[in-house]
């Protein structure tokens, strides 16, 4: 069965190593199913847990940043228990994430940056000339 939705991306990262003699590639993800990141108070959590996946490598060039607001097609399927599981199967950039503005609370500015840079800048601790990533 597929399912169609809009939502935010909000972490990529490749992956690609080996585990137990297998090599391993893909993209790992961290999805928002809505675009209204509001805030949400139930009976003894508050917030929302993002959905994760590992998708294939190729969807990296489908990635241009994130967080950002994307069309997902997801596929469900049966876990090895038997329970439903969905997956990510493609995905579409459509634009920048604007944060949610509390009702009463002022805008972000116009010139708030939405998405980070692909990589960090040189003095950043996250360096990878530096081995500290």
């Amino acid at each position: 069965m597929e399912l169609k939705g809009t939502g935010v991306l909000l972490y990529a990262s490749p992956m690609d190593f080996i585990s137990d003699g297998e090599k391993i590639q893909g993209v790992s993800v961290s999805i928002f199913p809505k675009t209204d990141l509001q805030p949400t108070k139930r009976e003894k959590t508050l917030g929302t847990r993002p959905m994760k996946g590992f998708l294939s490598l190729s969807v990296m060039e489908k990635i241009p940043a994130a967080p950002a607001v994307y069309d997902f097609t997801f596929e469900m399927y049966a876990a090895s228990d038997g329970t439903p599981k969905t997956r990510v199967t493609e995905l579409v950039y459509k634009g920048e994430y604007r944060p949610y503005t509390p009702p009463g609370a002022a805008a972000p500015p116009a010139n708030l940056p939405t998405s980070h840079p692909a990589e960090p800048p040189a003095d950043h601790p996250a360096d990878p000339k530096k081995g500290n990533r």
